[in-house]
């Protein structure tokens, strides 16, 4: 999925027909000179090892990361993908997925909470009745 994820958003075209369906779904790209970013240290163990490490992740949160390498890559001067970027972004996601998985634990928490109350309310309604 990593794999798919970098090849659609991180590969700049290479063959003459990737280069002109670039520009036919990109057209403003001849006016405004969109620049396309490259992967320099990027490998297949490097990919292996944030495959690891996003152990966990759902689909949508390491599409997100990949974007967000992507975006990272635009911010450099020269739009490189690399390494260093990729463990920086890496890093945020993984402080973004542990407060994720707070958030699930206290909503459970306090749905638990709101069941048991309805229960415990309609239980006093029956009697009551």
């Amino acid at each position: 999925m990593l794999y798919h994820y970098l090849v659609k958003y991180c590969t700049p075209p290479k063959t003459q027909s990737e280069k002109l369906a670039f520009i036919y779904k990109h057209p403003r790209s001849l006016f405004t000179q969109k620049k396309l970013i490259r992967m320099e240290g990027v490998d297949h163990e490097l990919i292996e090892q944030i495959a690891e490490e996003t152990e966990g992740f759902s689909g949508r949160e390491i599409m997100k990361m990949v974007v967000a390498w992507h975006d990272a890559a635009f911010t450099l001067p020269e739009a490189i993908l690399t390494p260093e970027v990729m463990h920086n972004v890496l890093h945020k996601f993984h402080l973004q997925h542990k407060l994720k998985q707070t958030w699930t634990k206290q909503e459970a928490m306090l749905f638990e909470k709101l069941l048991n109350s309805d229960e415990i309310e309609a239980g006093s309604a029956e009697v009551k009745e």
